[in-house]
């Protein structure tokens, strides 16, 4: 993947950070009270959308996206059990997803330019396979004053609803993870009732300069903007062993074309979508339709003038 310039990762070797505090209720706290301000989802899969909802979970909005997913918990002798938020910094989240057991939300930390005329590849932290690694800056915003805090309710959203997480939870590509989360109104606010429209048009802002930003932000991060035609070629792996029988085309995890014939090759009229981000997924099936690779880029797409 190309891209962003060399980032440093903060507190990466102090994994235990995040799962020092028990939950809320078990130490005797009350949970969140105050009524929902917003919710938090994340789509756990490689540039996954990061989205927040200011009216219940009907709309959302992306305001991020995940570099990595998580594929694992990370044992807690700490978490009781209850569904919530652990630990809430500016250096991420700790989400107690069953006895013992967490599940954490990281963010980037700041970029560290290289030196000019050099370009690097896209520099991970250390994997942490419990962990859900996203695009968005610590401590600002969802890291910051609008963090979830320490008791939010959290769980997997299956359908329309948001349903516990189950026993023996293995995070996987398909989950959606859901923060319900509730923020009390600063000290000195006027009005109880002009808080949650201000933690509504906080929300929408960050969406609208999320999708702003995308063309620059790729640019600066050695990623593709492409407009009119683009042509998505299949790659697949030398010497594979199982037979390809079919590949399939998705953009934003929505199949747009299969082939079953040799070479394997789309051309691709990015008219057809909005201006913005979008993922695109190339896949490649054996004679079971099971799935033998797949590759995932994030791109900009760019048609409208400037």
């Amino acid at each position: 993947m190309n891209g962003l310039t060399r980032r440093q990762w903060v507190g990466a070797a102090a994994g235990a950070l995040f799962c020092l505090a028990a939950d809320a209720r078990a130490e005797g706290a009350a949970p969140v009270e105050h009524a929902e301000s917003y919710r938090l989802r994340l789509h756990n899969q490689e540039f996954g959308p990061v989205e927040a909802s200011a009216d219940g979970g009907h709309t959302w909005a992306t305001v991020g996206r995940v570099l990595r997913s998580a594929t694992a918990t990370v044992p807690d002798r700490t978490a009781s059990g209850a569904e919530a938020v652990l630990r809430s910094t500016g250096l991420g989240l700790a989400i107690c997803i069953g006895p013992s057991l967490a599940l954490k939300v990281r963010p980037f930390h700041s970029v560290v330019p290289l030196a000019r005329g050099k370009s690097s590849k896209i520099r991970l932290p250390p994997p942490e396979l419990g962990a859900v690694l996203t695009n968005l800056e610590q401590e600002r915003e969802l890291f910051g004053d609008l963090a979830p805090p320490e008791g939010s309710p959290a769980g997997l959203q299956m359908g329309d609803s948001i349903q516990p997480f189950p026993q023996d939870y293995a995070p996987s590509a398909e989950d959606r993870i859901v923060i319900r989360v509730s923020l009390p109104a600063p000290a000195g606010e006027r009005s109880a009732e002009s808080w949650p429209s201000r933690v509504r048009k906080r929300i929408e802002a960050l969406a609208k300069a999320y999708a702003s930003e995308a063309a620059g932000r790729a640019r600066s991060e050695g990623r593709s903007v492409v407009s009119g035609n683009l042509t998505l070629n299949a790659r697949l792996p030398a010497g594979e062993p199982d037979p390809i029988a079919a590949v399939t085309y998705s953009v934003d995890d929505q199949v747009i074309a299969a082939q079953n014939v040799a070479p394997f090759s789309y051309v691709w009229d990015t008219r057809r979508v909005q201006d913005g981000e979008h993922v695109v997924e190339i896949r490649a099936l054996n004679g079971s339709a099971n799935v033998v690779t797949r590759v995932r880029a994030l791109i900009v797409i760019a048609n409208s003038a400037p």
